[in-house]
């Protein structure tokens, strides 16, 4: 069997997506019996991210809640709604495994890639 090399990949329009999960933001306000509410939605692109990414944030909203993932995210009061990346930031090692054991996550303007 051969190798598949850089090459390889130019001639077969094979490209590699970025380990990354791409989320569309939407803001939404309306009025309810006792006033007035807003509302922010973040809803994952599949096609446009790394499905391991996207699975690793949905397992870490399983483990700890939905309001505890929505609170790592550091700029989610600053963002208008758009499509952005949803990265990983700040993450905390294990002083004797090494392994990261807390993160938080940052969303960043997605732009697409152009051919």
């Amino acid at each position: 069997m051969s190798a598949l090399i850089l090459e390889d990949i130019a001639e077969t329009g094979i490209v590699a997506k970025p380990s990354v999960a791409v989320v569309s933001v939407k803001t939404s306000h309306y009025r309810t019996k006792r006033g007035f509410a807003t509302t922010k939605r973040i809803d994952f692109l599949k096609r446009k991210s790394d499905l391991e990414c996207v699975y690793s944030i949905k397992e870490d909203a399983s483990f700890c809640g939905a309001d505890a993932v929505i609170g790592r995210i550091i700029n989610l009061n600053d963002v208008k709604d758009g499509i952005y990346r949803m990265i990983f930031i700040n993450e905390h090692r294990d002083w004797d495994s090494g392994h990261i054991e807390d993160w938080d996550y940052k969303l960043v303007p997605h732009e697409e890639a152009k051919p």
